[in-house]
Parts: C-alpha cells; sequence; structure tokens
C-alpha cells in the first residue's frame, strides 16, 4: 500500500473499510449477471467508463496509507484495460457444450474470487465470459472490494448502469418488505410472492426472508443426515447472518446515498447476528414439523435485530480499532467466522426485470470472497426470482447433494404450510 504524505484534503477511509482491506482479510463481492444475448464490446466499454466510474470516487481511487498511519482514498487516473477482463476459453473437443462451460465458469469465479486486488488501482474488476452457459448467453462478473461499499451500496451503483427492459424512461422499483397475514387478500403480487403468501398464510408476521432461513436451516439438518446417518441432528450449529443496519427499504440514488447526513449513506453499515440452527430431536428423523424450522428462525431473528446487541457489536469493533488498529478487527472478525457453522448474506434486488446497454438480464446472483466460512449462503431477489448460491470450501460438502437438500427442503415447508392452511 502507498505510503504518502499526511494531506487533510484526502477522503479518509472508514473503520470498516480498514479492516475489510487489511493483511488478515481482504473481503470482495462478486455480482454475476446473465445476459440473454452478447453484449457488444465496444459499448460495454464504454458503459462502464460513462456510467459506472462516475458513480462514486472510490471507484478511481486507491487506498494510500499517511505518515501517521492513517488510510484514506487517493484519486488516480484509471486505464480501463487493467480492469475489464475478457478470458478465452477452449474445449479440447474445438466447441464446448453449455455444461463445458457451466463449469469453466465455476473454476473462473473461484479462480478470481481467491485472487487478491493490486493495491495500485482502484479496487474493482470487471470480467465479460463470452462463452454460452446453460443460463446465458454471456456472463458479466463484477467483482468490487468490500471496503468500497457493503452489498446496499453496490448494488444500488449497479442499478445505475441499468435500465428497466420494459421502459427504460421508468424508474426501478424494489419490492416491500411485507409481512404475512391471515387477511392478506391481495392478489396482484406475482412470482415468488405470489405463491409464498398465498400458501404461507398461517404464518403470521413472518416474512419471506424468514422463510427462506427457515428453508436454509432445515436443508442443512437434512443435508447433516444424509450425508452421515449417524450424524447428530441436536448438535449446537450456528449461523452468523448479516444484517443490513440502515433503517430504509428501498433502494435510493447514489447520488442522495454520497450527501452528508443521508437517511440511506453510501458505505458499510451492516452488523452479524449469530442465529442458532434448530436442533431435531433424535426420535424425530422424519422432521415432522417443518414448519419449526421457519417460526424458530423468525423469533430468534426478531429478538436479536432489535436487541442492543447489535448496537453494542458495532461498538466493540470501533472500540477494538480506537485501542488497538484495524488489524485486531479484521482478526476478531475472521475469528468469529470461523468459529460458526455457516455464514448467510441477503440482498433484496429489484422486481423489474433490467437491461444492460438494452441486453436484457435473465438472472443475477452475488457471492462473497475472502471471508474463512466453510458455507457461505447469499441471496438475490430479481425480478420475481430468488437466486441462492452456494460457496463452500473445497471438499467441505457435496454441492449436488446439498443443493437437492435445500429444495426438499422447501417442497417439505411448502407442502406443511398449505396442509394448514
Amino acid at each position: 500500500m502507498e505510503l504518502i504524505k499526511e494531506d487533510d484534503s484526502l477522503e479518509p477511509v472508514s473503520p470498516s473499510g480498514q479492516y475489510l482491506n487489511s493483511k488478515v482479510m481482504s473481503v470482495s463481492i462478486l455480482g454475476i449477471l446473465e445476459l440473454e444475448i452478447p453484449i457488444d464490446d465496444s459499448q460495454a466499454m464504454s458503459l462502464f467508463r460513462d456510467n459506472f466510474l462516475p458513480i462514486n470516487p472510490r471507484f478511481s481511487s486507491i487506498m494510500v496509507t499517511g505518515e501517521k498511519g492513517a488510510r484514506k482514498w487517493k484519486k488516480v487516473g484509471v486505464n480501463m484495460e487493467n480492469h475489464v477482463h475478457v478470458p478465452s476459453f477452449s474445449s479440447p473437443k474445438g466447441s464446448s457444450s453449455p455444461s463445458e462451460n457451466d463449469s469453466f465458469l465455476k473454476s473462473y469465479i473461484s479462480q478470481i474470487a481467491m485472487q487478491p486486488f493490486p493495491q495500485g488501482q482502484p479496487l474493482w474488476e470487471i470480467h465479460i465470459i463470452k462463452c454460452p452457459t446453460s443460463e446465458a448467453q454471456e456472463t458479466l462478473i463484477f467483482k468490487l472490494h468490500h471496503a468500497l461499499g457493503d452489498g446496499y451500496s453496490l448494488v444500488a451503483a449497479l442499478l445505475s448502469c441499468l435500465q428497466r427492459a420494459d421502459d427504460p424512461s421508468l424508474p426501478v422499483t424494489s419490492p416491500s418488505v411485507k409481512k404475512f397475514s391471515s387477511a392478506n387478500k391481495d392478489d396482484r403480487n406475482i412470482g415468488l410472492r405470489k405463491v409464498v403468501s398465498r400458501c404461507f398464510s398461517p404464518l403470521v408476521n413472518t416474512t419471506v426472508n424468514d422463510v427462506i432461513s427457515g428453508v436454509i436451516f432445515l436443508g442443512t439438518r437434512l443435508y447433516m443426515q444424509r450425508v452421515s446417518t449417524n450424524s447428530n441432528l441436536s448438535t449446537n450449529s450456528t449461523a452468523l447472518v448479516l444484517l443490513n443496519t440502515r433503517n430504509l427499504r428501498d433502494y435510493k440514488p447514489v447520488r442522495d446515498m454520497v450527501r452528508p447526513n443521508s437517511e440511506s449513506p453510501w458505505g458499510n453499515h451492516f452488523a452479524f447476528l449469530h442465529v442458532p440452527i434448530p436442533k431435531v430431536k433424535p426420535s424425530d428423523s422424519q422432521f415432522s414439523n417443518p414448519l419449526k424450522f421457519v417460526y424458530k428462525t423468525h423469533e430468534v431473528i426478531k429478538r436479536k435485530r432489535s436487541s442492543f446487541g447489535v448496537i453494542l457489536t458495532g461498538k466493540l469493533l470501533e472500540i477494538m480499532q480506537k485501542c488497538r488498529n484495524a488489524e485486531a478487527v479484521a482478526k476478531h472478525i475472521s475469528r468469529t467466522a470461523r468459529n460458526s457453522s455457516m455464514g448467510i448474506s441477503n440482498v433484496i434486488g429489484p422486481i423489474n426485470k433490467l437491461s444492460l446497454a438494452n441486453d436484457p438480464l435473465r438472472g443475477v446472483y452475488f457471492t462473497v470472497a475472502d471471508i474463512p466460512w466453510s458455507l457461505l449462503i447469499t441471496i438475490l431477489s430479481y425480478a420475481g426470482n430468488l437466486r441462492v448460491a452456494v460457496g463452500a470450501e473445497q471438499g467441505f460438502i457435496d454441492s449436488e447433494l446439498y443443493n437437492h437438500s435445500l429444495l426438499d427442503a422447501f417442497d417439505m415447508i411448502l407442502r406443511d404450510a398449505c396442509q394448514k392452511q
């Protein structure tokens, strides 16, 4: 990292930005956009240069260290060729099938996720995968350092580069986070919310997030049972759930987020919730009450997100950074993540179908790199659908079996909810 003389005109790096970009960990967010048709390279480069770069000064800044050890953002020139990459992939057979390209894409995402950013240039990259997969004609990967902002900030930044596919002149809208109610008779909802609202109406005061978290926890217990018949399903297992601490539920324009005293500020505004995965009694190997996972999850998250624990955790990290340094905070977070069974990160996306340079997006999902979780589940909603991405330490799980366990868990909870209407 570059060492400079003290300069009060430079923007200081936030405390969270410092420990997210440290010797202990260098956390990145990877956003994957699936395109229905190939994108024109020159048009894409122009879009990234003219629309993406100006979103926030941090996208054209590097992190430097002053003589007194304070880190700041320093504006630099940006060579787009250093940030936009188009990898080549050739099959031994000469031509590759979409399934072969799926394997290449997974390997490529794993590869770039593990590569640290060069500290001498702005902390972002865009990768254009020009081979068709089973999900897209082309795939864009936005790799953005977490020091630039959290998932909320970076989704807002990406939305600034996208337009509604049906009518670019209309604003992009986000779904409201509503609780299920026994009196909910609104049939105008579409996609997942319509199905979930109808079948999960017995779950009064729960949300879609509660249901999805319940599915993940039940699926994890199912996997534990299937991978080992002797597995103890009543063992203590804890998920570390990332919580957005902003009060607002929808996305604001980036120009509003970067203003002083914004209600929805740019940056990293999140906390960790320790959520125990519901246990299963040895006598209940058939999982007779799947909805218990939704109820338990709702109860714990509601209690913890409104407790002083969220505030105290933030204060603890703040005090630790002042009394020691960013490296100490990074070690604490890394140790906390390593001691949890899994991590869960959920980001709300737009309900409209979007396009990039008039190329429609078929799907969007994301993952997070360089946090020492053995298992990470990320969830993103887009155009009425939910994408659940599973990231795991190599050899830690049977990914195909785990995916089937999640699907079976959803079917079990859905069936149980519909029967109890």
